[in-house]
């Protein structure tokens, strides 16, 4: 993921990052958490910005239901898992 003042980048990017992990992560541990990401964020971004892309890739992922986000768990989740095959 990288930077980007409209977050186009971080959004497309953060869906193909969530298919990744559910797809190379089986059952329940194929969630992953937002801190995952924000760490990968945070190696070229400022903690802040890191941030802010995030939630509005969050945001904007839900809103286009490619995933889901469990605030209460901080885990992100496919709305539509690939089928087995």
């Amino acid at each position: 993921m990288n930077d980007n003042p409209d977050g186009r980048t971080t959004l497309t990017q953060l869906g193909r990052d969530v298919r990744d992990y559910a797809d190379l992560t089986p059952g329940p541990q194929s969630r992953p958490p937002k801190v995952f990401f924000l760490d990968m964020l945070r190696s070229g971004l400022s903690k802040g910005r890191a941030h802010q892309q995030l939630n509005l890739a969050i945001d904007w992922g839900r809103y286009a239901e490619l995933y889901e986000f469990d605030a209460d768990t901080g885990q992100l989740k496919l709305d539509h898992p690939a089928a087995p095959g």
